[in-house]
């Protein structure tokens, strides 16, 4: 578990970027003043609270020099989030959001199944590719939401599954 924490390279938004982020995703939805809720006054679905999720941590590992390659990548194990490139190295990134505590934090629902299926399913996007890459990691996006659905903390865990 030490050397888990070590690896885990905690990036919290400042007030600007927060703010930044939050502004640029009124056009997308994600983020808005809604409460939580959908234009028909319906509560977000989990898969739309997921999306909400991905969005944020495209924006920020964009705003982090990750160009990204490809999202929601699926085949018959199952879907990858993101699929990005940081410098010479192909990162798969699984992103977890929660909006509430109430089952934990979102990196700790990445159980030992769902790491072994990461794996799976990165060797698979790695075989489709003419040419593999030099070098590929599996990261972790934790999001977490408040209610009204701002960002109370966003998580990046690099190579979070070896």
């Amino acid at each position: 578990m030490g050397a888990l924490l070590k690896r885990i390279k905690r990036l919290i938004f400042n007030r600007s970027d927060r703010n930044r982020i939050l502004h640029q995703s009124r056009f997308t939805g994600i983020g808005s003043s809604s409460g939580g809720v959908t234009g028909e006054g319906v509560p977000l679905t989990r898969k739309e609270v997921g999306a909400r999720g991905e969005k944020l941590a495209v924006d920020f590992l964009k705003g982090l020099g990750y160009e990204i390659v490809e999202r929601n990548f699926r085949c018959r194990q199952g879907e990858l989030d993101i699929i990005a490139r940081q410098a010479e190295c192909l990162v798969f990134i699984e992103v977890r959001t929660r909006k509430s505590g109430d089952f934990g934090t979102p990196e700790e629902s990445v159980t030992a199944s769902k790491r072994e299926k990461l794996v799976s399913l990165a060797d698979a996007y790695i075989q489709n590719l003419g040419s593999p890459p030099l070098s590929w990691r599996i990261d972790v996006v934790a999001v977490e939401l408040t209610a009204d659905d701002k960002i109370s903390r966003l998580e990046h865990i690099e190579n979070a599954v070896n």
